[in-house]
């Protein structure tokens, strides 16, 4: 089983109803043997550095208001974020975002993989907060295994997914 990308293409939209796809990290991506020098996939199920990188970008999306029908300035991070990469990107005028993340050397002529994910969230707090959703971040809070925030929602579906895709669209192991 190898975990190699020929070309993948992060679809992010405005669409609240789009979920991440389940290629996450234990999935074949491409069959047949990997080039020689390719040499054994790395465990990335198991490394927590991974885990550690994925809740990483989901603290950076976080610090980015995304409310839905107001996603332009997440829509505008992930440009950046990609354009610093040196990875192709698009949008549209309704500030869906597309990012081309070249294939993996070896596996250029394998099907293409696309992982997507919606960039807005549900913005709700609690009566007696003075959050803004307009223009504060969402600060999660590490508690044991669960990621959680105080006094509003915590935006994970679907940072969470954006955060996992734009992570395998940096892991060069993969």
């Amino acid at each position: 089983m190898h975990h190699k990308i020929r070309h993948s293409r992060l679809g992010f939209t405005s669409v609240s109803a789009l979920a991440v796809l389940a290629m996450i990290y234990g999935l074949p991506l491409a069959a047949g043997n990997p080039p020689a020098t390719q040499g054994t996939p790395p465990d990335v199920i198991n490394n927590g550095t991974n885990v550690d990188q994925v809740l990483a970008i989901f603290e950076q999306i976080s610090q980015v208001p995304r409310c839905s029908k107001h996603e332009e300035r997440i829509s505008a991070w992930l440009v950046s974020w990609a354009k610093q990469r040196g990875f192709p990107v698009k949008t549209d005028d309704r500030k869906n975002v597309v990012i081309a993340v070249p294939a993996t050397t070896g596996y250029e002529n394998h099907p293409v993989v696309t992982l997507q994910a919606h960039m807005d969230m549900v913005c709700q707090k609690t009566a007696d907060s003075t959050h803004d959703f307009t223009k504060d971040p969402i600060v999660p809070i590490r508690d044991g295994d669960w990621l959680r925030t105080k006094d509003t929602t915590l935006g994970a579906d679907d940072g969470i997914g954006i955060a996992l895709a734009l992570a395998l669209a940096e892991d060069s192991r993969l």
